[in-house]
């Protein structure tokens, strides 16, 4: 068994208490802390975030969302609403085409775009519960909404 080369990087031995495969009567082997640990186990505290993160949410549980105009996009009278976190994205662009009054005596086709923290614009498949749970800022869902392409 040939030990690893240090050359000048800073080692920690590799003992029985840190390696499940040594035994006792092996002698400590350095290893350099530029080392990758692979890890066999996650810690429960780490386990059980990432158990509460990856559940998805129930679907009657409400989120709250946001709207926020956008150039030369009309005002929403009302700007929070609630909406429920089973809901696709879709359906929250229907919703707020309808309050603009888009569907009705509008010009047929058109545009509206809507990002989420004025950064990217979700698929209209995807969850609202989802973007909700990952992007949420004071526990609400910001959608932005305008009339043109506004970022990339």
């Amino acid at each position: 068994m040939s030990t690893p080369p240090t050359s000048g990087i800073p080692t920690i031995p590799l003992t029985a208490s840190n390696d499940p495969s040594s035994t006792p009567d092996d002698p400590p082997l350095p290893m350099a802390l530029t080392t990758s640990i692979l890890l066999t186990s996650l810690p429960p505290d780490a386990a059980a975030a990432l158990a509460v993160a990856t559940a998805p949410p129930p679907p009657n549980d409400k989120v709250t969302i946001r709207f926020q105009s956008i150039g030369n996009a009309p005002m929403l009278k009302r700007k929070v609403f609630r909406i429920s976190s089973g809901a696709k994205f879709g359906k929250v662009v229907a919703f707020l085409r309808k309050q603009l009054g888009m569907d009705e005596g509008g010009v047929a086709g058109e545009g509206l775009w809507c990002y989420v923290n004025q950064s990217f614009a979700p698929g209209l498949d995807t969850e609202v519960g989802e973007l909700w749970k990952c992007f949420k800022t004071d526990d609400q869902l910001v959608v932005s909404y305008c009339k043109s392409v506004a970022f990339g």
